[in-house]
């Protein structure tokens, strides 16, 4: 029974670090924080291979990259916009170089420019984020999957094109597109 209340605290402990590292997370990176969040619901929602996670992960990485002038330090520095306009230009008044000196020239940036400096940086981090979230859950999605059921796996569900696929194969075998001939 001392096993049982010892573990509690602990367990109340890292529920609040995992809430206020939220929190930090969200005050510091809405962008990122979005883009997770919608990819986790999109992970639980609708199981897409993390092969794609990854791939969109990158396609919107190259993308936020040329945005930023193919310069990977201005895009990183784009993380800061948004902590460096709200609420830490007068935290950041000391720095001069580096990704913290970006920050602390752009601290009078137009909300517009930190919601696209945020998304550019926020999509490609969210989106690797979730696909790191979808192989860490895929191990225990197979497992629910065999205990619970299909809904619970963590295979891919019929879609649209799965099924345009299968119509087209059945015309072809109606066809006649699969017989093989007598050869001699």
């Amino acid at each position: 029974m001392a096993d049982d209340t010892a573990s509690r605290p602990k367990q109340g402990q890292s529920a609040l670090l995992t809430a206020v590292a939220l929190i930090l997370a969200a005050a510091a990176l809405p962008g990122t924080m979005l883009a997770a969040a919608g990819a986790v619901i999109g992970i639980e929602y609708r199981r897409v291979r993390t092969s794609r996670w990854l791939m969109w992960a990158a396609v919107a990485l190259v993308i936020g990259v040329i945005a930023a002038g193919v310069n990977t330090s201005v895009w990183l520095a784009w993380s800061t916009s948004f902590a460096a306009t709200t609420w830490a230009s007068g935290l950041l008044s000391s720095f001069d170089t580096g990704v913290l000196g970006w920050a602390a020239a752009h601290t009078t940036m137009p909300m517009s420019q930190v919601i696209l400096t945020q998304l550019a940086f926020g999509i490609p981090t969210g989106l690797a984020i979730g696909a790191i979230y979808s192989a860490i859950r895929s191990r225990s999605r197979r497992l629910e999957g065999t205990v619970e059921g299909e809904a619970y796996s963590n295979m891919r569900p019929v879609g649209w094109l799965d099924r345009r696929h299968e119509r087209k194969v059945r015309e072809q075998i109606a066809g006649g597109a699969y017989l093989q001939e007598e050869r001699s």
